[in-house]
């Protein structure tokens, strides 16, 4: 029985291209995240960088740093 010309396939179309005179899948080569995905993860790192950095100066200007490590030297001496 000849299989018809309107039957799917049950494989995936693949995408080849020639590089040094050799068929490579394209496919496999070409994974990258997309790009609506990394702009709003970018901007979450820059925002948590920002956020740790306002932080650290704030406890550094009100003494908070200086007073939890004096905090921790009198309980580590006991």
């Amino acid at each position: 029985m000849p299989l018809s010309p309107h039957t799917p396939s049950p494989r995936e179309p693949r995408t080849y291209e020639l590089r040094d005179a050799e068929w490579i899948e394209d496919a496999a080569t070409r994974r990258r995240p997309p790009l609506w995905l990394l702009i709003p993860v970018a901007f979450a790192a820059l925002t948590g960088f920002v956020l740790i950095a306002f932080a650290a100066v704030a406890a550094l200007a009100t003494g908070g740093l200086v007073a939890l490590r004096n905090r921790l030297v009198r309980i580590f001496r006991r």
